[in-house]
């Protein structure tokens, strides 16, 4: 390092057109973030979707800028530097700039090695640590100097970008992210080669153009072989590549240098517009020019990605697949095997058995009279039924009637997710886990909804029979009691009570009992009020059994709050297209975030 004292120290460092104010909450601290987290989030999103390469502001070896090169009013230090190839004489103009030899011209070897920082002797220490951090011990030197109009400027003069040794390129790239106003240099031999072009390229992503100061050196040269108008348009080509290279209107200035013969050229024009220290405010304004860039950039190729088109794409895929399944799988279970299986007698006399089971429990014997009549029931009602097997079961009962239009589901609905596959390829992505034009994941797509449709039926029984069987008041029970324990005693034993009583025996003796007595014991009154009973007891078991099914009849047609068949074999539709829907979704997001950061 090189102390204020020595004589090397006497140097006139005045790049004030460019730098960026370091922060200063660790020394000369920088924030490794080229923007804020939000944005970044939105990058890593969209590439998720989209597959497409990162932009430049987020490539891993990018030289953009910064986000937080400056301390929030400007204040503190910014950093200029000299950036160009091997042999441009990029060592020789710094040297003119500043006043003092930094090193020898060649035209062979490593060319410039290392990093060489001019700054204020205030200001050593933390240029020396940000140094540090990026370049690493023995790959910088700096020069120090006590001029108190430039104590906030520091110069930099950097390796070579076109160099063949990858540790030189890299060193400049980390030190440029750290640079508002990069002096980029090119000689007259070497002004149209593309490396520093492409670097000129990444660095303009985060970083405007009107930051950039652009030196053609060497000029004499071409003056002394081809005369000053071959200059001019060489000078004219230059510019027309740099505005080609960041995209602007109209091509920008550019430093004709030549060091031997500084007066007859741009030189000292360069060094007076250079010598100047930045003020605050053009600091600052330098910052907000750069951070506008860098949103430019990132809004451009978020315009290159076309997220409105692939929202309106998904969109229609989803409408279309929705449009496939109804076709194909939904409208016939709505309209043919749903209302079948509702109708089917086996199932309707299920839950009619169920129903009745259960009212039958508070009526005393005619429970037995359900219990010696239902199979008999069960056995005709099997016969008119499509089942073949466990009528009562809800399983069985869906498997009879689950198929779309003659077509199991599975292949129907196999089909209508290969005709979507084939009009969208992009459908593959989001149903990776789970292709449903491959036969067993339809199968299994299937499988789930024959056995939602078997525990809604399932859910419906209970809910029609608890609806049915309700609850009863007191006087209720007297009746079913009446009709039930009353009749089986008024037959055998009241009956023959009251015709002795209305024949006019109060009081009676004993062989008026024995008289009473016999003939209700013998066999032909018995059998007489067993007939009596059994008709009885069988008509009021059909009439429970009538009214229980007009009450099931009035409870399936009315309004329920629980999921109907038809809502689950519309939900499972839905549920299939959901990875379409989430994507579309996810999508759709990134549009309104996009649109965010664009306002």
């Amino acid at each position: 390092m090189l102390k204020s004292g020595d004589p090397e120290a006497k140097v006139r460092i005045g790049f004030g057109s460019s730098g960026i104010s370091l922060s200063s909450r660790v020394g000369l601290g920088i924030v490794d973030a080229s923007m804020p987290d939000a944005h970044e989030q939105l990058v890593r999103d969209v590439i998720a979707v989209t597959g497409a390469a990162p932009p430049v502001l987020y490539e891993d070896d990018t030289p953009v800028l910064v986000d937080d090169v400056t301390s929030p009013n400007g204040t503190d230090v910014y950093l200029i530097g000299l950036i160009g190839g091997k042999d441009v004489g990029k060592t020789a103009l710094a040297s003119a700039l500043a006043g003092v030899a930094l090193g020898d011209a060649t035209n062979f070897g490593p060319g410039t090695e290392i990093a060489t920082a001019y700054c204020h002797v205030s200001r050593a220490a933390g240029v020396e640590q940000l140094l540090s951090r990026e370049a690493g011990a023995g790959q910088f030197q700096i020069v120090t100097h006590d001029h108190a109009g430039l104590a906030r400027q520091v110069f930099l003069d950097l390796p070579d970008v076109d160099s063949h040794f990858v540790a030189h390129v890299e060193l400049t790239r980390r030190l440029l992210r750290h640079m508002l106003f990069p002096v980029w240099v090119q000689s007259v031999e070497k002004y149209a080669d593309q490396r520093p072009q492409q670097l000129l390229g990444k660095v303009s992503a985060g970083n405007d153009a009107r930051n950039f100061l652009f030196v053609l050196s060497k000029i004499d040269q071409v003056i002394k072989r081809e005369g000053e108008p071959a200059a001019d348009e060489l000078c004219a080509d230059y510019a027309t590549r740099l505005a080609r290279t960041l995209a602007l209107d109209a091509p920008p200035r550019v430093f004709r240098t030549s060091v031997p013969t500084p007066e007859l050229y741009d030189l000292n024009e360069l060094r007076r517009l250079l010598s100047r220290q930045k003020s605050d405010d053009a600091v600052t304004n330098a910052r907000a020019l750069a951070a506008a860039q860098r949103d430019r950039s990132l809004v451009v190729w978020l315009d290159a990605q076309q997220l409105p088109q692939r929202a309106a794409r998904w969109r229609a895929i989803e409408e279309e697949g929705a449009e496939l399944l109804n076709e194909r799988v939904v409208a016939p279970l709505l309209e043919i095997a749903l209302p079948n299986l509702t109708e089917d007698p086996a199932g309707r006399g299920a839950l009619l058995d169920a129903a009745v089971a259960s009212r039958v429990r508070r009526w005393p014997i005619v429970s037995l009279v359900h219990t010696l009549l239902a199979p008999f029931l069960s056995v005709v009602r099997a016969s008119a039924s499509a089942t073949v097997t466990s009528p009562t079961s809800p399983d069985v009962l869906v498997a009879a009637y689950f198929s779309a239009d003659g077509q199991p589901v599975a292949r129907a609905t196999q089909s209508a997710f290969a005709l979507l596959r084939q009009s969208h390829p992009d459908v593959a992505r989001p149903y990776e886990r789970g292709r449903l034009w491959e036969t067993l994941p339809a199968d299994v797509a299937a499988a789930k909804l024959q056995h939602d449709l078997a525990r809604a039926v399932e859910r419906l029984r209970d809910d029609v029979r608890k609806e049915i069987a309700g609850k009863t008041g007191f006087f209720a029970k007297i009746f079913r009691l009446i009709l039930t324990v009353g009749v089986a005693l008024w037959f055998p034993v009241v009956q023959p009570v009251l015709a002795q009583v209305t024949a006019g025996v109060t009081f009676p003796t004993t062989w008026d009992v024995v008289k009473f007595v016999v003939p209700v014991s013998g066999a032909d009154h018995l059998l007489r009020s067993a007939a009596m009973l059994v008709v009885w007891f069988v008509a009021l078991y059909l009439w429970i059994r009538r009214d229980t099914q007009r009450r099931i009849d009035r409870a399936l047609t009315k309004p329920r709050t629980g999921p109907t068949l038809a809502d689950v074999v519309t939900a499972w539709a839905a549920d299939l297209l959901d990875p379409v829907r989430v994507e579309r979704e996810r999508i759709d997001d990134l549009v309104t975030r996009t649109t965010n950061i664009k306002r």
